[in-house]
């Protein structure tokens, strides 16, 4: 059929006979948020938070204090939220200005030992910078 000379175009068959050419070929998708990780390396990761929420808690024991008695003297709302940071995360910045006065140890000890087991890259490469200007001023 054609319609002033003009043939008719089904765009939905023009569109699936697009899509029949190219289903045969393969296209690299990028991921959208956390890149995947191997699962070698995610293992690592996961016995690196489990090994810092480990000292986090003894941290807390060693001030005979339980998840509620931790909470409430940080200001943190929920017991739950603090045990959440000894099994499955990391503190944010302002929980770990929160807990450290309640814990014991300074701000930067504890921000020192996020760093160090959430990205030990980055934490080396940190430290190491600051072994070395300690070194050139000394």
């Amino acid at each position: 059929m054609t319609t002033n000379d003009q043939p008719v175009v089904d765009v939905f068959e023009e569109a699936a006979r697009e899509v029949a050419d190219i289903a045969g070929e393969s296209f690299p998708v990028r991921s959208r948020g956390r890149p995947k990780t191997e699962a070698e390396e995610a293992s690592r990761r996961e016995e690196r938070r489990i090994r810092f929420g480990a000292k986090l808690r003894q941290l807390r024991e060693a001030k005979g204090l339980t998840l509620a008695e931790a909470a409430q003297r940080a200001g943190i709302s929920s017991p739950r939220k603090l045990s959440q940071y000894e099994t499955i995360c990391y503190p944010p910045g302002k929980v770990i200005r929160a807990i450290a006065p309640v814990y014991g140890v300074s701000q930067a000890f504890l921000a020192e030992l996020v760093l160090k087991h959430n990205d030990p890259d980055l934490h080396h490469a940190l430290m190491s910078d600051t072994d070395e200007a300690e070194t050139e001023h000394a």
